[in-house]
């Protein structure tokens, strides 16, 4: 198994960041193959699954963890592959603007808002503003 190393920069925070997202926790991880060779883009929502033991994008209903929102893509995008895992930055921790969040499947903003209401968002340190424009 190779592991591809692409756009890595846990220290440089500054570079590609969105507007209005404010990382505190910033790991290099591991992704899972995509299916096709794709672009995460810098806030989209990550789960952890734990039947593979890597990151994938969130799916509302999930399972294995998928369901879970766990991490957010950032401060860069992630250039995932079709075959072979990747690494990548994943935040962790830090305080984020609703409107510069996304899903990978294009979710509307209240199955968005539904997720990261979930209590275990903000217990693992995503603290997500601006969710009270999604009543």
């Amino acid at each position: 198994m190779t592991i591809q190393n692409r756009n890595l920069t846990p220290n440089e925070v500054t570079e590609g960041v969105k507007p209005n997202m404010d990382y505190h926790v910033v790991h290099v991880l591991e992704f899972a193959a995509a299916g096709s060779d794709t672009t995460y883009p810098v806030g989209m929502l990550l789960a952890y699954n734990t039947a593979t033991d890597k990151w994938v994008p969130w799916v509302d209903g999930g399972s294995n963890g998928t369901g879970t929102v766990s991490g957010i893509v950032g401060p860069r995008p992630h250039d995932a592959l079709a075959a072979g895992e990747t690494l990548g930055n994943v935040a962790l921790q830090g305080k984020f603007d609703f409107v510069a969040l996304s899903s990978a499947a294009g979710d509307n903003a209240a199955t968005l808002a539904a997720a990261l209401r979930e209590p275990e968002v903000r217990e693992k340190g995503l603290i997500i503003e601006n969710l009270s424009l999604t009543q």
